[in-house]
């Protein structure tokens, strides 16, 4: 009996993670970077490992009109081992910012306006990246 109540116990454990893992957040198409970051949080709290996984957790959390841009990719892509690195560099390459986008809006920034100090820094480290932030800032101008 007891071995019957163990088992009902992992049964229902895995049917509560299969069900977690189906309710990925849907694309955030104006956000890419942080969507990725923010699905891969989740990977790690689930314990999902495996790259063809991960690319397929990613895809089945895309919009109808997000899937069109990249059907090239979801029909033809042969399954590798970088699936989701291919899937995640193509997707942030056609909704992500540019460099000139992020370098504009950096130019644009005009005093803090009704914001905190806090926030305009927030926002100005978003549109840089981790090796833009750690580069010393002379080393733009030498």
């Amino acid at each position: 009996m007891v071995l019957q109540t163990k088992n009902i116990t992992a049964l229902a454990e895995h049917l509560n993670m299969l069900e977690a893992a189906a309710r990925e957040a849907a694309f955030w198409s104006s956000c890419p970077d942080i969507w990725f970051s923010f699905i891969e949080l989740q990977f790690a709290a689930k314990n999902i490992k495996v790259d063809l996984t991960k690319c397929y957790h990613a895809i089945t959390a895309l919009h109808k009109s997000v899937a069109e841009q990249i059907s090239a990719f979801i029909c033809n892509t042969p399954t590798t081992t970088d699936m989701y690195r291919a899937l995640k560099a193509d997707l942030i390459s056609i909704y992500g910012l540019t460099q000139t986008d992020k370098d504009s809006r950096l130019l644009a920034i005009f005093g803090l306006g009704d914001h905190k100090l806090s926030a305009l820094l927030h926002y100005l480290n978003s549109l840089t990246s981790v090796q833009d932030r750690t580069q010393p800032f002379i080393d733009y101008y030498s």
